[in-house]
């Protein structure tokens, strides 16, 4: 997922599925159901994406794998957000987060404070946290959302973040086990782009991520798409 490739996705995740019938633990199981319920959000089927994320998370309780309420919230934000629904779990993220072992939240719980519209508890979380995010396996992601709330409140500091994250244009945002993805790493350059003012850049970054988007099929990531689209127009008019 992480490149785009979502038939080759699907092909793993088929094969994943026939061999747990021969392999029946906890462990292997919550890795499995996590990673159906990244692919049915990709559908936009919500209500069965977020029984399977319900379904993984039994399952890890029952294991010693680190994460389990990590990637729990961010997948029924993930839903959420997509929805519309930005401040449903806001309070949840928020109190998590401040959980020095669920660190991994505080991006998500800062642009869920942004994104319901409480810009004051969204800096004051920033305050309270920073905003550190180091290069490991969760960074594409991390920085996807690090992204979100630059462009919105002008820091972390948005120059920066899209020279860091601009080598990896190619890549899409992509949540770990669950391969949920919140779409091109185009996207969100085309965010940080019309935040510094090269308006060219944020124009090519937000047709590219739509062209993509649409290729996969995604209603939810088209949509976010086609309206940036509007807006980089609207700008430049």
């Amino acid at each position: 997922m992480t490149a785009g490739d979502v038939a080759g996705f699907d092909a793993d995740l088929t094969r994943s599925r026939r061999l747990m019938e021969g392999i029946r633990t906890p462990l292997l199981g919550a890795q499995v159901a996590y990673a159906r319920a990244g692919r049915t959000m990709l559908d936009g089927r919500w209500d069965e994406a977020e029984r399977l994320v319900e379904e993984a998370f039994a399952l890890q309780e029952h294991t010693s794998l680190w994460g389990a309420g990590w990637i729990r919230l961010v997948l029924l934000y993930t839903s959420r957000r997509f929805q519309g629904r930005h401040a449903d779990l806001r309070d949840e993220l928020v109190r998590s987060a401040d959980e020095p072992q669920l660190e991994l939240l505080r991006p998500t719980a800062v642009l869920a404070a942004c994104e319901s519209g409480d810009e004051p508890l969204a800096r004051e979380l920033l305050g309270r946290w920073g905003s550190a995010h180091e290069m490991l396996w969760s960074w594409n992601f991390v920085a996807f959302q690090w992204g979100l709330v630059a462009a919105r409140l002008g820091t972390p500091d948005p120059r920066e973040l899209y020279g860091e994250i601009l080598p990896f244009a190619d890549q899409w945002s992509t949540l770990g086990s669950s391969c949920a993805t919140w779409g091109s790493m185009h996207f969100v350059l085309a965010e940080l782009a019309a935040r510094i003012g090269d308006t060219a850049a944020a124009t090519v970054h937000a047709e590219t991520a739509l062209a993509l988007h649409r290729g996969i099929g995604a209603v939810h990531l088209v949509a976010a798409s086609a309206a940036q689209v509007d807006v980089q127009a609207d700008l430049k008019s």
